[in-house]
């Protein structure tokens, strides 16, 4: 460029010219030519090795390269008392990268201290310790600037952030809530507090900020899938659909919209639409046990059953998995092949011995075949991994009422029936999304 040329010359008619090699290395920088900056700077410091600012834009560009050692050679030539606040940051990412997390406690020991830096300079110095799982030092760090700044959004903001790694999703949604008067529009803290209550397995609430951040930025593939996924969850299918829809008419050709989109048209009775979409998706992904357990799992449902176990036992060839075990089972038990049901159940507690549903459905496998203690045993361990199994609780009270016990049987039938009454969808188990947003 023009400007490059400039420099050079100047360069060439002066050599010792610091200010042109310091101009040209930031021309370098921003033109994104990180070579030619590093060698800029270099000759700069060569002729004055002290100078801050030549030290900090080696520092940033080692930095870059993950030379992090070089980095801090460059940083600590500038006296303590001297040092910017982005320098100071940029020595603790670099003595946090390098292991070093007692230099980085110890150089940032004055930051505990109400006003040392500004609220913002405090967050973003306790989130490059929160990064290191550092948890204790940047809340004091956050604590000190709240004291200092109490309504500041960036301490807010981070507090809320260091909550939810602490796992503590009522006081982190607490923070978030803070930021968020603050900045009422702010996306990020309204996904932050999305993902706490989701994590926390309040659906209801992750779903509410989701819709006001879908406000905000309707065309967001990642919020699209969140706000669907959470949805479906919901069994709010119409507000599932909507984005889901919406997503992949974006990308038509996007596996995981194609997915996804077909988990929902099957939780809302769409089940043509469903296999469709499951076509295309195993068409673009046939090593996927997902998609192949999916459509087994619809074909099931509409009793179709020779199909649904083809692609059940692929599923299960590619990817062994309990819920497929589960189904393959309940196919074998309706076509009247009940000891090949049980091998089924079997192999899938193999899989996963905490599978509730397979442990009733065992447990009713035992029940035809009159092994009445074996039933009793499944059912009774399904009814405690799985409080609300509405197939244990009905099988149960069936047994207990053969073996004469007449008030356990009464119990176990009024808990079937409050069951019955609550669930909609306790038949179609173990149908899994492609993945919980993260």
């Amino acid at each position: 460029s023009e400007a490059e040329q400039l420099f050079l010359r100047a360069i060439k008619q002066s050599p010792s010219l610091v200010g042109a090699y310091v101009n040209l290395g930031q021309l370098y920088v921003e033109a994104g030519k990180k070579d030619r900056a590093l060698w800029a700077f270099g000759q700069a410091v060569k002729l004055s090795p002290e100078r801050s600012d030549i030290n900090y834009n080696l520092a940033l560009l080692y930095e870059e390269r993950r030379d992090c050692s070089r980095a801090l050679d460059h940083l600590e030539k500038t006296p303590p008392a001297d040092r910017s606040v982005e320098q100071l940051y940029l020595m603790v990412k670099c003595y946090l990268n390098l292991g070093k997390a007692a230099e980085a406690v110890a150089l940032t020991a004055p930051l505990k201290t109400p006003g040392a830096v500004s609220a913002e300079d405090a967050a973003s110095i306790a989130a490059a310790f929160a990064t290191f799982r550092l948890l204790d030092h940047a809340l004091a760090i956050l604590d000190a600037a709240r004291r200092e700044s109490p309504d500041s959004f960036a301490v807010l903001y981070n507090l809320g952030a260091l909550y939810s790694q602490k796992n503590e999703p009522e006081r982190a949604a607490e923070y978030y809530e803070s930021a968020l008067k603050a900045k009422p529009e702010n996306l990020a803290t309204l996904l932050a507090l999305a993902k706490v209550w989701r994590v926390a397995g309040d659906l209801g609430k992750s779903l509410s900020f989701l819709a006001r951040a879908r406000r905000i930025a309707p065309e967001s593939p990642t919020l699209l899938y969140d706000y669907g996924w959470t949805a479906l969850n919901l069994d709010q299918f119409q507000e599932a659909l909507s984005a889901l829809e919406q997503l992949h008419h974006k990308d038509p050709r996007e596996p995981s919209y194609l997915y996804t989109l077909a988990v929902a048209r099957f939780y809302n009775n769409e089940d043509v639409e469903a296999l469709r979409l499951l076509d295309r998706y195993i068409a673009s992904k046939p090593n996927d046990a997902r998609g192949h357990f999916v459509r087994g799992v619809v074909l099931y449902f509409t009793k179709q059953y020779a199909p649904a176990r083809e692609a059940l036992e692929q599923s299960v060839a590619l990817s062994p998995s309990a819920d497929g075990g589960f189904y393959l089972a309940q196919i074998a038990d309706n076509n009247g092949q009940t000891d090949k049901a049980v091998e089924w159940f079997k192999r899938a507690l193999e899989l996963e011995p905490s599978h509730a549903v397979s442990r009733a459905g065992l447990g009713v496998a035992y029940l035809k075949l009159k092994n009445y203690e074996g039933a009793r045993a499944e059912l009774e361990r399904a009814i405690e991994l799985d409080p609300e199994s509405l197939l244990a609780a009905y099988q149960l009270s069936l047994l207990y009422l053969r073996l004469g016990d007449k008030e356990r049987a009464a119990s176990m039938t009024r808990i079937a029936d409050r069951l019955r009454t609550e669930q909609k969808h306790q038949d179609k188990v173990g149908l899994r999304l492609a993945e919980t947003p993260k």
